[in-house]
């Protein structure tokens, strides 16, 4: 499908139901649709934040607020996902971001 809600969908989910890779495709698919659609980068962020896949997390949420959507959860969860990659600097500097986000 080419149609960025069925694929939100479709991949919400194939993530409830365990299917990471599948749901990450859908997800990567729809983002190519809807590149400054900060939704679906949040949700494949927890789809690899869930996953241990933190790299990617952060790179997410990074796009997240590179195009100013971000909340103080976005804020919050890469600064877990820098300290998961021992990230010290760069997750306290984000965990001090969410305190006056939003």
């Amino acid at each position: 499908p080419n149609d960025v809600s069925v694929l939100r969908e479709r991949a919400a989910l194939r993530r409830e139901a365990g299917l990471v890779e599948l749901a990450l495709e859908d997800y990567d698919r729809a983002i190519r649709l809807a590149p400054g659609d900060a939704g679906l980068l949040l949700q494949r962020a927890f789809v690899y934040h869930d996953n241990g896949m933190f790299e990617q997390a952060a790179r997410d949420y990074t796009a997240i607020v590179a195009l100013g959507r971000a909340t103080a959860d976005t804020y919050y969860r890469r600064g877990l996902a820098h300290y998961a990659l021992n990230r010290v600097d760069e997750a306290i500097a984000d965990f001090d971001a969410a305190l006056v986000a939003d």
